[in-house]
Order: C-alpha cells, then structure tokens, then sequence
C-alpha cells in the first residue's frame, strides 16, 4: 500500500519528542484549491507545547490525494484531505498561545501574501502524517503516547467527514446554530452528564422554543451523522473524543461546533421523532440513523467524565444494578474534560490494570479497527497504563494471535476471572480455542465467583471449575436463513416453515421431557428470547401454537397476528441457533458470540456448563481423544435468570474440573 512507503521523509524521534505539522494558508489569488503545502516540526511533549490534534478517520487507504510535505509529494487518504483543506485556513494572527478557539475560515487575511505564514499558523498533530506508519517500531511506542498527547493537546478537533455537497451551508449553519441554543437553555439547569439525564419530554419542549421549525432540522442532521459513522464507530475516536481536556471542536463543512452540543441535538431530535410530531419530515432511513446510538453515547460517556461531575459528587452515581456500577467505575478512572490528571490514578498496579482493561474492553470492543492490533492497543490509554511486561507492550510486528493469547492469558491471570471468553469468536489459527480475538463482548459485569484458573506451562490448557449443566440432544438451526444477507428479508413462507421446525423439533419435545403442556414451554420462551431480546409480542407469539395440536404442519393460511411475528422472528432464525438439553432445557446461542469458524456451528453431544469465573453458560464441545473440551461460545439457557453465576448458585452443585483447549 502506497501510503505506507515513506519512511525516508522521517528523522527519528527523541525522548518525548512528537512531530506536528503546519499547513500553509490556501490564498484565492495564488494558490490552486487542491494543492496543499505542509511542513513536519519536532516538538517535546514534556514542554507546554501548543497544538491540537485531529480526530478522524482514515477511510478508503486506497483511495488517496497528494499534499506536499516538506517539499516532497506525500500520500494522504481522501478523507484527510478534505480534512486538511477545512482545516488549513482556521487560524488568527492575533491568536494567542494555548487559545482553545479553533478560529473561523479566514481566506483574505494578507491581501493575498503568504509571508511569515508559519509564524501563525496552527500546529497540528495528525497521526497519519505525525507518526512514521511504515516504522512498526515507532508506531508500537507512540500507543502508550496517545493518552498523554491527547488530553495535553491545546484542543481536540474532530472531522466527522465530508459532509455531502447537497447539504449547503446555510443547512449546516442552522444545525450549529440550533445546537448552541439548545445547549445553552440545558446548561441553565444542568451541567455535564446531567444535561444526558433531562427528559426526552423537556428536550423536545426546549427544541420547539428555541429553534423556529425543529422538523426542518431532522434531514440535515440525517445527512451529518451520516457522514460521521466512521467516526462514531472506531476504537481510536473513542478515546481521542473522551481524553480531550475539554468538549472537543467539531468540525461541519466551515461550520465549528461541539461534540456535547451536537450530542445533545441528536438526541433531542430523535426524542421528537419518537413523538410523531414531526413524521412529515422524517424520509426513509431517518428516524433509524437518528437512534444509532454511537454517536450520542461518546457525546455522553466525555460529558460523564467531566471534572465538574467528578468533584461535584466524589463518588459514582449510586446504581441498583451491577452493570451501572461497573460503568461507574470506569467513569472514575478517565482523565475528565477541563482537568489535568489526577495524580492519585498514576500508581495503578497491574492487577488494577487487568481489571481496567477487562471492563474497557467488555464496553468497547465491537468498535472498529483497521488494524486488528487495536481491538487492544486503541483502549489502553482509557487505563490507568503502568509500566507493562515486554509480553504487554505494543509491537504492531508481532502477529495478532500472539498478541490476543498474551492479553488473554494476563486478563484471567490479574483478575482471577473468564469474562474474557466473551470477546468476540476465536479466529485465530495456532491459538486455543479459550483464546478470543476480541472483536465483541457481552455486555454484563464480571463475575463475583471465586475462580482460580490454571494455566498449563505451555499455555496450551486451561482448567477451570465448572457445573455441568446439560449436553444437546437436539438442535434447530435453519442454515437457509443463516446464510441469507442480513440486510434481505426473507418470505413470510420460509420464515413460518422455521417455525414449524423449531416448535416440533425443540418446543414439543421440551414440553414431552419436562411432562407440561407446550403451551408452558411457549410462554418460558418466547417471555425471554422473542419478546425480550427481538421485540416480538407473546400474544402474537402463542397464535402460532396451531402447529402443535396439527402435527407440525403449516396451516394453509395464517391470521394478521400470526404474520406480525415475521420480523422478529426472522431476526432471532437467522442469527441465533437453539439447542436442546436432555432435562429439557432450551438454550439460545447467537453465532456473532461464538468460535463458529472453528467448530462450524452447535452439535449434538456439545455440553452447556456454568464455569467460575463468567456470568453466562458456556457451549464446549468435547475432544474426540476425551481429553478436555474446545471452547463453541457462550449460550443463553432459559429461563436466563435461573443460570446467573453467583457463589450461590454453585452452592450444593457437583462440581468438576473443565480442560480448554
């Protein structure tokens, strides 16, 4: 890839020195709009330097343009071209140092001379032109630097993307306009996280007094958001968005706003679609990409960690649940907006590392990467980051599964637990089958069981204590429906035929072995995985039980309220398998949380058990030698809250010991 050979442009890095870089102001009278000239400075971070620093996403690497960089052509993605040429023109001449402002476009500022402009001109840190990206060991020491440049940087600049020709900037005007109003009339009676916590009802009642038509403001902030999902979803814009000193800049074609008040704007606006009012301005796609939740949540999550919360109450929102309290935590370990960090966090050891570490990753680790390294690596600066074994260290050169089976083996290892086995599929060729590649996670709190795993001195085995719960003696999984694109729908006909299947196949037969009527096992089912987990109702649910009392058949014809249940039930046949134990058990197994590459798909003889250490069963498959097992994935027995793992629920069960290989 071109974009990454370039390495002679570069002079190594000293100590705490970092690279930024100054863009020559575009003049009408001189310059051709598309030639853009910069120059690399070194600079000590161990200074008060004065900069900001790019958040943004790559996009295409294949897709590039040329700037000139210290006189020589330099490759840059589309993406951070557009970038750069909304960025190189913000300046002042009367800017002082450290000025947070990120200054309006100025284009006619020398009457058409470009004398002394690096003199003025703003120092920016750009990770693509900043860091020498073919040097594998620079870009490994530069990761532990992002926390630091980052919440050291004079202030975060984000670039959603180019926002799409069609929106013209009056459009783009009134969404930065409607934003600040808003969040002016909030911040009259809340502050920080609290301005999350107004109701949807008092949003859309100050939407309405302070912007003249809110419905005009929905397809704009459609067409916005739109253009800024990349950057809502990477790993690396997360922590740059919440690290920052103070509310990030936010960047919208010539238009600057905030993160916290473009935040609170969409979730207004998706509070008023919820209400109908505005439901002839809402086009196809709006209403849904108005919810997606990315956005709005890193607009949250920074304005939790402001300092102002932080010292206003000294201790996290009390919570009824685990979860709450598990996030809470995690509020109180970030460096906040507007604060420097709190030396008393800087002493962290690893033990409270691993623990940091796990809760980050069971929050974030669906977020995208490009390099797959950083499914790790991105959250280490939302840690407190001690000094880390060599093992631990950054080293975009070593292969991934090494990387994975080292991070593994330290998270079970300092935090005495298996909520790991939850991260994502394990991909990896080489690796056990214990050993995620942390592409997800489920989103509960660690378990509070006693654990003590032991890990073999190969790393090859790991042994852990666990009850065995059941082994499948049936299986429905509709491998037509699996293997159909997500984004199609299927017919009403296949659909119904699945059902059929799955109510003779494991509904029936669970009502036969636990002697009650299907209805029952009906109700204990659907209550949870279809009303629940795929937003089904249960009274259109049980019209389907017709296919009980006529031998499995499908009925010539199907009322409304039966056909109703095709959505969900599409959704829940093709990305979940279920699986039936000998005591009648019905367990729910997504693909998207299991080794599926590995092991294909849930067999028969496959064995569900509560292991110390997680929260949720676990699917293992025996080895054919009987040594131990492989690890499927995690499973979902129903009624889910009889198979939470607590000391209690291990409490006069036999126990045994479970090899993972």
């Amino acid at each position: 890839m071109e974009l990454f050979k370039r390495s002679k442009l570069y002079r190594p890095l000293r100590k705490s020195d970092i690279r930024v870089v100054k863009f020559r102001p575009y003049l009408p009278a001189l310059d051709n709009l598309h030639r853009i000239e910069a120059r690399l400075y070194h600079v000590s971070l161990d200074t008060a330097t004065d900069f900001f620093a790019l958040s943004y996403v790559w996009g295409d690497p294949n897709s590039t343009r040329t700037i000139s960089l210290d006189g020589r052509d330099f490759p840059v993605t589309n993406n951070l071209w557009w970038a750069i040429t909304y960025i190189r023109n913000r300046f002042s001449a009367n800017r002082k140092p450290h000025d947070k402002i990120l200054s309006q476009l100025n284009i006619d500022h020398t009457g058409g001379s470009d004398q002394g402009w690096e003199d003025y001109a703003i120092c920016w840190w750009i990770d693509a032109i900043c860091i020498n990206q073919a040097d594998l060991v620079e870009k490994s020491k530069q990761v532990p630097r992002m926390k630091r440049l980052y919440s050291t940087a004079t202030r975060v600049a984000v670039w959603l993307g180019h926002v799409d020709d069609e929106l013209s900037d009056p459009f783009t005007a009134q969404i930065v306009l409607a934003a600040e109003k808003l969040y002016d009339r909030i911040a009259e009676t809340s502050t920080g996280i609290q301005m999350f916590d107004v109701s949807p009802d008092t949003k859309v009642k100050i939407l309405s007094e302070v912007v003249e038509s809110p419905g005009a403001l929905i397809r704009p902030m459609r067409r916005i958001l739109d253009s800024g999902k990349q950057w809502s979803s990477r790993i690396w814009t997360l922590q740059e968005g919440v690290l920052a000193r103070e509310d990030p800049a936010v960047m919208i074609g010539k238009e600057v706003t905030s993160l916290l008040r473009l935040g609170l704007l969409q979730s207004s606006i998706a509070a008023a679609i919820k209400t109908g009012v505005y439901n002839k301005y809402v086009l196809r796609h709006d209403s849904s990409i108005l919810h997606t939740a990315n956005f709005q949540n890193i607009s949250a999550l920074a304005a939790r960690l402001s300092g102002s919360i932080r010292k206003s109450t000294g201790t996290p929102e009390k919570s009824e649940s685990r979860l709450s309290q598990f996030k809470a935590r995690f509020t109180r370990q970030i460096y906040p907006w507007g604060n420097e960090a709190d030396s008393s966090h800087a002493e962290f050891n690893l033990l409270q590392f691993g623990q940091e570490l796990l809760e980050r990753l069971a929050l974030f680790s669906i977020r995208q990467a490009t390099v797959p390294h950083d499914r790790i690596y991105g959250l280490l600066g939302l840690t407190s980051l001690p000094d880390l074994p060599k093992s631990l260290v950054p080293d975009y050169g070593r292969p991934f599964g090494e990387v994975c089976f080292d991070y593994t083996k330290y998270l079970i290892q300092s935090t005495n637990s298996l909520h790991v086995l939850s991260f994502g599929v394990n991909r990896l060729d080489g690796s056990p089958t214990w050993v995620p590649d942390f592409t997800g996670a489920l989103l509960v709190p660690p378990s509070g069981t006693i654990c003590n795993p032991v890990i073999s001195s190969d790393g090859k085995c790991l042994t852990v204590m666990g009850v065995n719960i059941g082994h499948a003696i049936a299986i429905h999984s509709d491998a037509t429906l699996r293997a159909m694109d997500p984004k199609e729908m299927p017919s009403h006909a296949s659909i119904l035929s699945a059902w059929a299947d799955f109510a003779t196949s494991i509904l029936l037969p669970a009502s036969q072995i636990r002697r009650c009527d299907p209805e029952v096992i009906l109700k204990e089912w659907s209550s949870e995985a279809f009303e629940t987990a795929f937003g089904g109702r249960i009274e259109d649910i049980m019209s389907l039980k017709i296919v009980f009392f006529n031998g499995g058949k499908i009925p010539d014809s199907w009322d409304q309220q039966a056909l109703a249940c095709v959505p969900a039930l599409s959704t829940l046949f093709q990305f979940s398998t279920h699986l039936l134990l000998e005591n009648g058990t019905i367990c729910h197994w997504f693909h998207q949380y299991t080794s599926i590459s590995r092991n294909e798909a849930a067999a028969i003889g496959d064995v569900v058990c509560g292991l110390r250490g997680t929260i949720r069963p676990t699917l293992l498959r025996p080895r054919h030698d009987g040594s131990g097992y492989g690890v499927v994935g995690n499973c979902w027995p129903y009624p889910i809250s009889d198979n939470t793992f607590t000391e209690d629920y291990f409490q006069n069960k036999v126990e045994q010991e479970f090899p993972l290989f």
